[in-house]
């Protein structure tokens, strides 16, 4: 976890670290100091990363390539805000509060409302 904020989010003070326990184990939160969001799973994958930055974009580095290829071909003008894991799909929400289901591997599967 510590080396993916540092690889992806090396420009961005973290504000917040804190662990949280639910159902399923623990969850590992980074909240920065400007709203960015980022959770890990108690493995250290990442589950869930949002940008609470006005809607700016996620840095493509954080994202899938096939989501970021699917994103630009389909939408060229949107931005991807928020990414996240739930089980074998992946969940992307842009700029334009459109939200998209992938599978595990990247591939589109719907849209969302």
């Amino acid at each position: 976890a510590q080396a993916f904020v540092q690889k992806h989010f090396a420009n961005l003070s973290v504000a917040v670290a804190k662990v949280e326990n639910d159902l399923f184990g623990k969850n590992y939160d980074i909240i920065f100091t400007n709203g960015d969001k980022v959770e890990f799973d108690k493995k250290g994958n990442v589950t869930d990363i949002e940008s609470e930055s006005r809607g700016l974009a996620l840095p493509q580095s954080v994202l899938p390539a096939n989501v970021v290829q699917y994103v630009k071909g389909a939408f060229p003008n949107a931005k991807v805000t928020e990414w996240s894991k739930d089980g074998n799909k992946q969940l992307v929400e842009l700029n334009n509060d459109m939200e998209l289901v992938f599978n595990a591997k990247g591939k589109f599967l719907r849209m969302d409302d």
